[in-house]
């Protein structure tokens, strides 16, 4: 009885999760590969972030940081952009060290389409040039 009662809980919390703020891992895929981050994208506020930096990277744009300006700056050949780390709908995040983008904004300043499917639990970058 005690084996029955404890199959059925752990296939409870399989199924519903393990509780608030749980979710399935999000993949990160950029022109077509999946791409390790160091930091796992997240959801907040129906808004998925991801770690600008290896999403970046992954399509050829350098990244610093400006502290002082509180901006992440990113280049690629001659063209550098930003985005300001905030508490702004479309600002960057930092958490635990890493800085993170909401995916539309990111794949904005990257010059690449972003998409999010959430039953896949995957956000793609497309290269558009």
């Amino acid at each position: 009885m005690l084996r029955s009662a404890l199959v059925l809980a752990m296939a409870f919390v399989v199924c519903v999760g393990a509780g608030p703020g749980s979710a399935a891992a999000i993949t990160v895929v950029v022109d077509g590969k999946v791409i390790k981050t160091p930091a796992a994208p997240f959801e907040r506020n129906q808004t998925v972030y991801v770690p600008i930096s290896p999403v970046a990277k992954a399509l050829g744009w350098k990244v610093e940081y400006n502290a002082e300006g509180k901006r992440v700056v990113l280049c690629k050949g001659s063209v550098c952009k930003s985005i300001k780390v905030g508490p702004g709908k479309n600002d960057a995040v930092t958490v635990k060290g890493s800085t993170f983008a909401p995916y539309g904004t990111l794949g904005k300043v990257l010059n690449a389409q972003a998409a999010y499917n959430s039953k896949a639990a995957r956000v793609t970058f497309e290269s558009t040039a």
